[in-house]
């Protein structure tokens, strides 16, 4: 059986490394669900270096027990499938395959007033201090708070968000 595209989605998503541009782009001009069959089938992409570890790694994924994790981290997974996926992101050299997500989710329909925090992952103190209070800063102006999923800079900014009730 088919997987749906939605499903295809989680499962890579879970299995390459974001901003990775071969596969943001077979997945954008493709379509998720078909670049997962075809790394599963093990013709279409068996010069890549990773195919053998990748197909492994999607075979070794429960799609029920990733969500279940998810909804455990009071998060939610939305990709392109969702009618709420930040298009803008849409633009970037390479798309995200999809966004864990966590705080208010319809502030994702209007992105106009939204700050992006991210920077490197091992801060100095200060820096996490000052990555706390400009975050703070930002929730205080109802602005939505988008970073990475990196430690460091990028977590500091999350947690001080969430904590600001952002």
């Amino acid at each position: 059986q088919m997987i749906d595209e939605s499903e295809a989605r989680l499962k890579l998503f879970v299995s390459i490394c974001p901003a990775d541009s071969f596969w943001s782009y077979e997945i954008a001009s493709r379509g998720a669900a078909a670049v997962y069959e075809e790394i599963l089938g093990g013709s279409a992409y068996i010069k890549h270096k990773d195919i053998s570890w990748l197909q492994n790694d999607l075979l070794s994924l429960d799609t029920s027990k990733l969500l279940d994790e998810i909804t455990s981290a009071k998060a939610e997974f939305i990709s392109p499938c969702d009618l709420d996926w930040p298009t803008g992101l849409d633009d970037l050299s390479a798309p995200p395959i999809g966004l864990l997500i966590r705080g208010n989710r319809s502030s994702l329909f209007d992105l106009t007033n939204s700050i992006s925090i991210v920077g490197t992952r091992k801060p100095s103190q200060y820096g996490v201090e000052v990555t706390e209070e400009f975050a703070k800063g930002a929730v205080s102006r109802n602005y939505a708070v988008v970073s990475g999923g990196a430690f460091g800079i990028d977590t500091a900014s999350h947690i001080s968000t969430l904590e600001s009730s952002g």
